[in-house]
């Protein structure tokens, strides 16, 4: 079933195939040898490819991490181009495509699915290929390519490569962007040898689980997640981090911080800023952030973490509620005020200071932006009732609060979504369709254990996200959970985690047994984004000196193909799925995904050129360009770099997800706050 072929080849030879099959339930192991058997050396693509079988006449595809079915959602607001798949194109064009070929790299592991009505078919590969002694390849990290397409007459079929190679189209986030073909050259006798898997079985489009789970479990046999620290000194360095991004005087948090100084005293010197003046409400930064410092103060003793959490919720609370009852989506400066000088902020341009996030629109706000703020806003007051009852911020906390459950009950739709954008002023739903509503679930369900004494307004809550846990089913069900992000609207790992965090929370609740089935199955495709095995990176390079570990790591989304660390946020909930369904599979999964986050963190001044408590959102585990229209220079590959310059809510997951690493024994010490 399995056919060897030669693409982009530049020095021909006879090359032979030789396959050493076993059975083993539903997954056939090949071991598989290329050899030249020619007296010429072979220099090109070898491509091995399986057929799929008949009844795949139109079928939905799948490349984790990657591509997911026709990877299409119609973004009007950012208008978001990456890989898109369309049986009817004959020209790519515009990332749209009929056939697609990736690098392992771009995905979270090297494995294309197929499936049509109740059949399943999947090609997987052990991620790096071998050469013999001689023999040479274009990649620096022997990887393999994974694919699909269609052929005339032979049909659709999956296929790997041999170097990997990315067709048509390499989606590496640069504004001119083509196909990137490299070659293995085999001298007589050469050889090239590896492993796949072939998967075919009967089942509905979730099959991919079974796959997904078989399949990291072979990989965690040679590929071991990252360490899990010590936990006390691990958030003492993160909380040390996020107060480098508190802005005292303003009472905002940073977005981004310089790794090291000098390049930002250089553009002060010259009247302008590198680091990014804006902190969102929710999302990636404002009421997150507190709630890590909160909770990070609790656990360190660190009373000057615990004021900052404080000075900026009761700023958020008094100063940034819209018109609608809502908060706004974020705080902007005016001036960008530093030890060198006071400069304009570029982000403030005819807006005001309280505004619409990173939509376009000025009077919009992202509901997912909200409902994260309210959910972590109301974390910090259940655990301000336990260390403060008394404290003065609570009755303003609480009054926000309220003010933004009132507004959001009144935007439910009858269908029982939340809705996707807000009009701030006029409250009202401007955009519908989309998943960003999920967390008004959880942040609901806080907001009835802070109305103890309330009956008919814990039964309100209730009604309403049973009514919302129903409109979001079929995004569940669908396999395309979409709309968490404010800057694209394509599938996203987060989108997989807050389904993940609403329906685990609504289930702890209830017990009701279909929210248990969409919990399980949201993290299921949440993990699809998880990264099943270890990279080989370039061993002069930074990530490759610091023997940083792929395995755990996230997939951003489909557009943003980044290996990033927001997950965190659900590993308490991964760890009751194994306790609830017997499986310790989402238990270890979260166990990696902790390991992952921790290597981020630096751990001292100078370590990744950082400060102490720095933490980047990118680590270059792909070479991967700028969100900037811009053409980069020729070096500008940036495969084994860091983007050095440090991300507040990234560095917001150690103090938040450690609570739970801690309740795991991950770090071998007792933490003080919930």
């Amino acid at each position: 079933m399995l056919t060897l072929a030669k693409e982009h080849v530049t020095e021909d030879a006879q090359l032979e195939l030789c396959v050493s099959p076993k059975e083993d339930g539903f997954c056939t192991t090949l071991q598989w040898t290329v050899t030249n058997r020619g007296p010429r050396r072979y220099c090109g693509v070898v491509r091995l490819a399986a057929s799929l079988p008949a009844e795949f006449s139109d079928p939905w595809f799948m490349i984790p991490g990657c591509l997911y079915g026709e990877n299409r959602r119609t973004d009007q607001i950012h208008g978001s181009l990456y890989p898109r798949y369309d049986p009817a194109i004959t020209t790519p064009a515009q990332m749209t495509s009929s056939w697609w070929d990736f690098c392992a790299d771009r995905s979270s592991s090297p494995l294309v699915y197929a499936h049509q009505g109740q059949s399943c078919f999947a090609l997987a590969s052990v991620p790096h290929y071998t050469l013999s002694e001689g023999c040479g390849s274009d990649d620096l990290e022997p990887q393999m390519g994974v694919g699909f397409g269609k052929q005339a007459l032979a049909g659709f079929y999956v296929r790997l490569s041999v170097p990997a190679c990315e067709e048509p189209f390499a989606y590496n986030n640069e504004p001119k962007t083509a196909a990137v073909i490299r070659r293995v050259t085999l001298p007589p006798g050469g050889r090239v040898l590896g492993t796949l898997y072939v998967y075919r079985f009967t089942g509905g489009r979730h099959g991919y689980q079974r796959i997904l789970e078989h399949f990291n479990c072979l990989m965690g046999e040679s590929h071991a997640a990252a360490p899990a620290p010590k936990l006390l000194p691990l958030v003492a360095d993160a909380v040390h981090g996020l107060l480098c991004h508190f802005h005292e005087k303003n009472n905002y948090f940073v977005y981004t911080r310089a790794f090291e100084p000098v390049p930002e005293q250089i553009a002060n010197a010259k009247g302008v800023s590198l680091e990014w003046h804006q902190d969102l409400t929710g999302f990636v930064g404002g009421l997150m952030l507190c709630r890590a410092l909160h909770q990070g103060a609790a656990t360190t003793g660190d009373e000057r973490a615990r004021a900052a959490a404080i000075k900026v919720a009761d700023h958020i609370c008094r100063d940034g509620l819209s018109p609608s009852g809502l908060f706004w989506a974020d705080y902007v400066p005016p001036q960008i005020e530093t030890p060198n000088g006071t400069f304009p902020n570029p982000l403030a341009k005819g807006r005001g200071a309280w505004g619409s996030g990173w939509l376009p629109e000025k009077e919009w706000v992202h509901s997912r932006t909200i409902s994260d703020a309210c959910n972590h806003l109301a974390a910090m007051i259940l655990l301000e009732n336990k260390l403060q009852p008394q404290s003065p911020s609570l009755p303003l906390w609480k009054k926000a609060l309220n003010s933004n459950i009132r507004a959001a009950l009144a935007l439910q739709l009858a269908n029982g979504s939340y809705g996707q954008y807000y009009h701030a002023i006029k409250n009202a739903v401007t955009k519908a369709e989309g998943c960003g509503g999920l967390l008004w679930i959880p942040a609901f369900l806080r907001a009835r254990a802070l109305a103890p004494g309330d009956k008919v307004f814990q039964e309100l809550l209730l009604a309403s996200v049973r009514r919302a846990a129903a409109a979001y089913a079929p995004y569940v069900e669908r396999e395309t959970i979409w709309g968490a992000p404010e800057d694209n609207d394509s599938s996203t790992a987060e989108d997989g985690m807050n389904a993940v965090m609403a329906y685990s929370e609504l289930y702890e609740e209830t017990r009701e047994p279909q929210n248990l089935k969409l919990a399980v199955q949201a993290a299921d495709w949440m993990l699809s984004f998880r990264k099943t095995y270890n990279q080989i990176m370039p061993p002069h390079s930074l990530i490759g000196q610091y023997r940083m570990r792929s395995r755990g790591g996230d997939l951003a989304s489909t557009a943003n193909n980044t290996l990033h660390v927001f997950e965190a946020l659900c590993t308490r909930h991964l760890c009751l799925l194994s306790d609830w369904t017997k499986n310790p599979y989402y238990r270890d999964r979260a166990r990696d995904h902790w390991g992952f986050v921790c290597q981020y963190l630096c751990r001292c001044d100078g370590m990744y050129n950082g400060f102490r408590g720095a933490m980047t959102e990118q680590f270059y585990w792909t070479d991967w360009g700028s969100w900037f229209n811009y053409q980069p220079p020729v070096y500008h590959r940036q495969k084994g770099h860091v983007c050095a310059f440090s991300n507040s809510w990234c560095i917001a997951m150690v103090p938040l997800g450690a609570a739970a690493a801690a309740s795991e024994g991950w770090g071998a010490e007792q933490m003080n706050a919930e």
